[in-house]
């Protein structure tokens, strides 16, 4: 412990390492084959069908096929159907990504990136808390917390992207903010590759990036381009590479959730859409706020971004954002 508080980076990379370690041996220990999720399985069967093919774009192997050519009984809740062919509903980044760590250290092996991951959050949680705080018993509490006492945890030792999208995250949030504070204008273009490929990882980061420019464009306008070049730049070749593979330039499952009924039903209530979504969540069944509910969240919303662009009414902003 004595050398750890010497150096705070040094005890943070222990500690990010062993959080490493601990994550894999957990995960190393999971039954062979078996997943918490038909999502992991899914993906692990287009790990199978590219290197029994040796092709990214390969169709996904389905044995039963001669028995079952209308997939009837197909064990895959999620797929995109091609030409008679299934293909892959995901993403296929990540197990690309994870595909040469599976061929050399088998089952386990699914398991390293998002133990990475996994560390890389606790790091960098500790890293924003102490550039914030300037506290080193808060910052390994912190750590501490992150590492056990949320779902980074369960995140860590499942064989998903999750983690590795976060991990992009708090990465590019510790970059933007040594780049607004300590004026260091080279880290805006790598934390922008960072917000990149959390979107490469999981599409629905798309709008906690969003949201990221926007704060931007409102506190420190002048760095949006660094920030923005990076993140259009590495969102063109990843886009690129995905609809090489995929035939889509973000992910196969984009087309098939608008296809869904409760998708469907929302994108035609117009500009309704947008305080729906930002305000409600009838896809998952939680509770309607009500229509002067939705107006006044509505509006309270639309405050908090115009003060926010005026210094002067800035105060007003802060204002609006309680009551929203």
């Amino acid at each position: 412990m004595r050398a750890i508080k010497l150096n705070t980076d040094k005890g943070l990379i222990t500690i990010a390492f062993l959080c490493f370690l601990f994550y894999f041996l957990l995960a190393s220990l999971k039954p062979e084959g078996i997943f918490w999720s038909l999502d992991e399985g899914g993906k692990l069967i287009y790990i199978e069908s590219v290197l029994r093919e040796k092709n990214p774009s390969t169709a996904l192997i389905y044995p039963g096929k001669p028995l079952d050519p209308k997939y009837e009984n197909l064990a895959l809740y999620f797929y995109s159907l091609n030409n008679g062919e299934i293909y892959s509903w995901w993403q296929v980044g990540f197990p690309l990504l994870s595909l040469p760590f599976y061929k050399f250290f088998g089952f386990a092996g699914l398991y390293i990136l998002p133990s990475i991951a996994g560390a890389l959050i606790v790091f960098f949680s500790a890293k924003i808390t102490k550039f914030i705080t300037k506290n080193q018993n808060l910052t390994y509490l912190m750590a501490f917390t992150v590492a056990f006492c949320s779902p980074v945890f369960f995140y860590s030792v499942t064989f998903w992207e999750h983690s590795l999208s976060v991990a992009s995250i708090m990465m590019m949030t510790y970059l933007l903010l040594i780049s607004i504070f300590q004026d260091q204008k080279g880290f805006l273009y790598i934390s922008g590759i960072m917000g990149s490929l959390a979107v490469f990882f999981r599409t629905e980061a798309i709008l906690l990036i969003a949201g990221y420019w926007l704060v931007l464009v409102i506190i420190e306008r002048k760095k949006v381009v660094s920030f923005t070049l990076g993140l259009g730049i590495t969102s063109l070749i990843w886009g690129t590479i995905n609809y090489w593979l995929m035939g889509n330039p973000i992910s196969p499952n984009v087309q098939a959730v608008q296809s869904l009924t409760n998708f469907n039903g929302l994108a035609n209530v117009g500009l309704k859409y947008i305080p729906y979504t930002l305000f409600n969540a009838p896809i998952i069944s939680a509770y309607s706020l009500g229509r002067g509910l939705l107006v006044v969240g509505t509006l309270l919303f639309a405050l908090v971004i115009f003060f926010s662009l005026i210094k002067r009414f800035r105060l007003f902003s802060f204002i609006a954002f309680i009551g929203l």
